[in-house]
């Protein structure tokens, strides 16, 4: 039976797979803040056992995001970040404690994205004025923060729709490509400002 794999396994020979670029989606966002002017950003990440497992969707995102800032000469670090309100805030002061001068935080964890400008807030440091923030994460969970959030969209309603026309393309008989991926966009929203 024709089947249609939503992800990017590591070993995807011969399978058709459908999945967001998340390499794409890493460097998306740094291309972002590079373009306002930061020269000092980070990543917090999944939480640790997430990287631990070799779940591909974070290790590629944390790869695109420190590949990105190399070439374009920005200053990065990325961190596991746990998904906790107090652990989120401990991941932040200790990157502020390290890097005083770190203007720019893209955030790969959902359950994350809230607590992260509530924690900045109670650091002293005003989003966007001091730090800009960008999430890769739903519209509506970018939408809910305040303030709202300049956000990669992880599209599962498009990856689901592409699937969909993938298998029954080969349930059809066409050839289709192993890999599709699908480009990140970026949606502006309050969150972010030039330097």
């Amino acid at each position: 039976e024709p089947s249609v794999l939503i992800g990017s396994p590591a070993e995807a020979a011969g399978m058709t797979c459908v999945d967001l670029d998340f390499a794409r989606a890493g460097a998306v966002c740094v291309g972002h803040l590079a373009d306002l002017g930061h020269r000092e950003i980070a990543l917090l990440g999944a939480p640790r056992a997430v990287y631990e497992r070799g779940t591909g969707f974070a290790r590629r995102t944390w790869s695109g995001f420190l590949e990105e800032a190399a070439r374009r000469g920005v200053a990065a670090v990325a961190r596991p970040c746990e998904e906790g309100f107090d652990e989120a805030a401990a991941a932040i002061r200790e990157l502020l404690a390290e890097r005083p001068g770190l203007s720019g935080l893209v955030v790969h964890n959902e359950a994350a994205v809230g607590h992260v400008p509530a924690a900045l807030r109670m650091l002293g440091r005003r989003v966007p004025q001091d730090v800009s923030v960008v999430a890769i994460c739903p519209d509506d969970v970018a939408e809910r923060a305040g303030p709202p959030l300049t956000s990669v969209l992880i599209p599962a309603e498009d990856v689901g729709r592409r699937a969909v026309e993938l298998l029954m393309a080969r349930l059809n008989g066409a050839a289709v490509p192993d890999a599709t991926l699908l480009e990140p966009r970026l949606t502006v929203r309050e969150s972010t400002k030039g330097r």
